[in-house]
């Protein structure tokens, strides 16, 4: 009775899960009915939607991309009289540093609009659907910090360049009594999201042949990157009139001067207008599908020919051409059905109960489980290996995770990677092909987690690590610095900084430092800095970047201020780990989890000698690789992660490195908030350059990846 009442309670379990993983189904245009200026970014698995709504600027999330969910209000105009309590246009939802902004453009009256600046919002939290506070109004002038010539400014966005922050946005040269004037597009460099850091510069004006009509306008620009390049997509003509239409500015090159309006090359005509049946199209936003592999522009058009502002908001695929160039195509009609974005998983119909039951009863061979089987450090045969999948093909077992096991079991005749063990390996694939049986190999020795003999200490887990001496400034420096730890022989210079001594002696460690920078596997939960010396608080400013007055031999040549200074030299080294439970002759160290070369060199190394065993088999049975428990300890640095650091979080970290080794920089806030920036970067890091490179890796040979979810490694962030 029991184990029938616990059968039925799976089947109604399982007739209640309605999401499935079919790729097949469509959408159509308009993907919302009425609606203006549409932004779409993509965050996390979730697509978020930002617009005006009545009173405010509201977001709405969803998975799905061709689907636009109600808006909650996020941000509530002030009272009447105020700068931006009336005419909100156009808003943009960005996240950098933790943080969500809104760029708005807004006035005090209206109309005419001859009084809009551009705002900017930011969240309290992470959450973008969470509470804002008004950061105020941009300058949007040409000479920095001359508030009373201030111009007029809509459809501000981010533009993101090699760590770089700009605002680009349409203004007008200067301030009108007529919302009748031309627009052009301007450029400014930013301190931080709220705050410019350069007056605006001119790189666009309505010049060309088909930005003509009764009132040229170059207004909503988009940011659109594609490998190296950058482009701005613009909206030209007259948005209430059915020729409005795209065109774009392309970076001449990533090392340009974006300031200069020498640097971008105007397309000679439209990138993307209007047919007889959809009409003024413009303002669009970028993204791509769930799964990465497809770009979409989101865009609105005209409803109706005649002159006015009725619109809706649309949605299609578009490429690149051989140049580099966006290719959007022709709008695609109301009503045509185009594919779902690649990756989207959407509703798909429950079966009944008696289906549920028989599927139970009667499985299919797509519903066969996988087991482990393990070769105990060449303990083989090839009897064996036919006797033990046969064994598995008679009880319905559908694929294998083949792994390599050594760890305290006696060493058998065949030695890993001889080619006797090659030559099993290709009777066991082969085996399994003729029993239908799916296989699957870890992708190294033993099975934790990615590497081998063919490892050098460069391409190892690297960690940072440091030396530190005090010297009286006043005088010129001449010394060598100690030489930091390091394992294996290998070491690389990271920075050699110099701060002011602490009065109150040598620096002692905040609370749980070694868990907040990764050195250590944090077994605690949530942590932030609950202890931590108080008189010993290095001042960002204060930081002297000597890296480049130290030779290759570690030799300092400094002409020092006066005072006490402390000499900070960091580095990285390796970890010195190796890969777990290998055979004998398969241990090595293990690569670097934050480098696509060094997954790449082993990745490599392995398909060398396996690819031409499994490859007459690849399209017989599904052939696949694992990464299999984390087992390796943890990893805080890698060649270039100040690089990286900088292009993802978009500021330098040099001067907060003094951090990592226990020390407060700037404040507690501060020095956790960066301390939780290099943790976010490690944790990507290792998702694309590991993970995410192992799986395009795999798909280039036709094989599947599969990766054991685990919690030791520096993916955690059970931080405060």
């Amino acid at each position: 009775m029991i184990q029938r009442l616990s059968f039925w309670i799976i089947m109604i379990i399982c007739s209640t899960m309605v999401y499935g993983q079919e790729h097949d189904g469509d959408y159509t245009n308009p993907i919302l009915s009425s609606g203006a200026d549409p932004w779409v970014i993509k965050h996390e698995g979730w697509y978020y939607y930002c617009s005006g709504v009545p009173g405010g600027i509201g977001v709405s999330r969803s998975r799905d991309l061709h689907k636009i969910n109600p808006p909650v209000r996020v941000w509530k105009v002030p009272e009447k009289g105020q700068w931006n309590s009336t005419c909100v246009w156009a808003p943009e939802l960005h996240f950098w540093k933790g943080k969500w902004y809104i760029y708005y453009a807004a006035g005090y009256s209206g109309p005419p609009f001859i009084h809009q600046k551009a705002g900017v919002l930011e969240s309290v939290t992470s959450d973008a659907m969470g509470k804002y506070v008004d950061k105020g109004m941009l300058f949007t002038g040409d000479a920095l910090g001359d508030w009373e010539n201030n111009r007029w400014a809509i459809d501000m966005t981010l533009l993101d360049h090699k760590g770089q922050l700009y605002a680009v946005w349409s203004g007008w040269e200067g301030n009108e009594l007529t919302d009748k004037t031309q627009q052009h597009l301007y450029i400014a460099k930013m301190l931080n999201p709220w705050t410019m850091a350069s007056g605006r510069v001119k790189i666009s004006s309505p010049d060309r042949y088909y930005e003509q009509g009764e009132l040229p306008l170059n207004e909503g620009p988009q940011i659109l990157k594609h490998e190296k390049d950058v482009f701005i997509v613009y909206s030209c003509g007259q948005s209430w009139l059915d020729t409005y239409k795209l065109s774009y500015l392309r970076l001449k090159d990533s090392d340009a001067d974006l300031l200069d309006p020498e640097s971008w090359i105007k397309s000679e005509k439209p990138a993307f207008e209007g047919t007889n049946q959809v009409l003024g199209v413009g303002h669009a936003s970028f993204t791509t599908s769930p799964d990465d592999r497809e770009y979409y522009i989101c865009y609105h058009s005209k409803r109706e020919k005649t002159p006015g502002w009725k619109r809706d908001i649309r949605l299609q695929k578009f490429t690149f051409d051989a140049s580099g160039v966006p290719c959007f195509g022709k709008p695609v009609s109301v009503g045509e059905k185009l594919p779902l974005p690649s990756g989207t998983t959407h509703l798909v119909k429950a079966k009944s109960m008696v289906d549920l039951e028989k599927d139970f009863t009667e499985l299919s061979s797509t519903a066969r489980p996988y087991t482990y089987w393990f070769w105990m450090n060449g303990n083989i045969t090839k009897e064996g290996i036919t006797k033990d999948l046969e064994a598995m093909h008679r009880i319905g077992v559908g694929g294998v995770f083949n792994l390599e096991g050594g760890t305290g079991i006696p060493k058998g005749a065949v030695t890993y990677l001889s080619s006797e063990w090659s030559e099993l390996k290709a009777h066991a694939v082969k085996e399994a092909a003729r029993l239908g049986i799916d296989y699957v190999m870890h992708n190294c020795p033993g099975w934790s987690s990615s590497g081998g003999p063919w490892i050098t200490p460069e391409y190892s887990m690297q960690k940072l690590t440091w030396s530190e001496i005090e010297v009286v400034g006043g005088e010129q420096i001449d010394t060598l610095l100690p030489q930091p730890a390091m394992e294996l022989g290998y070491y690389k210079d990271v920075a050699i900084l110099a701060f002011p001594s602490f009065r109150n002696g040598k620096p002692i460690g905040f609370s749980d430092w070694q868990l907040l920078n990764n050195s250590v596997f944090n077994h605690k939960g949530l942590i932030d800095i609950r202890e931590y010396d108080k008189e010993q608080v290095i001042h960002p400013e204060d930081v002297i970047d000597l890296t480049k007055q130290v030779d290759s031999n570690g030799c300092l040549s400094w002409e020092a201020p006066s005072g006490n200074w402390t000499i900070i030299r960091m580095g990285h080294t390796s970890t010195g780990r190796k890969n777990c439970a290998a055979p004998d002759t398969g241990v090595g160290l293990e690569c670097d989890k934050f480098s696509k070369q060094a997954i790449q060199l082993h990745f490599n190394k392995m398909m060398d000698l396996l690819y031409p065993l499994i490859k007459p088999y690849v399209h017989q049975i599904q052939i696949g690789l694992e990464i299999d428990s984390w087992e390796v300890g943890m990893q805080n640095w890698t060649s270039g992660f100040e690089d990286e650091f900088c292009e993802r979080t978009g500021y330098d970290l040099i001067r907060y490195l003094p951090a990592m080794t226990g020390k407060i920089v700037g404040s507690k806030e501060i020095t956790e908030r960066f301390l939780w920036d290099i943790r976010r970067i490690q944790a990507d890091l290792l998702a694309d350059n590991y993970y995410g490179e192992f799986r395009s890796l795999c798909n280039q040979y036709g094989l599947v990846s599969y990766c054991e979810p685990y919690d030791r490694g520096p993916d955690r962030k059970n931080y405060r």
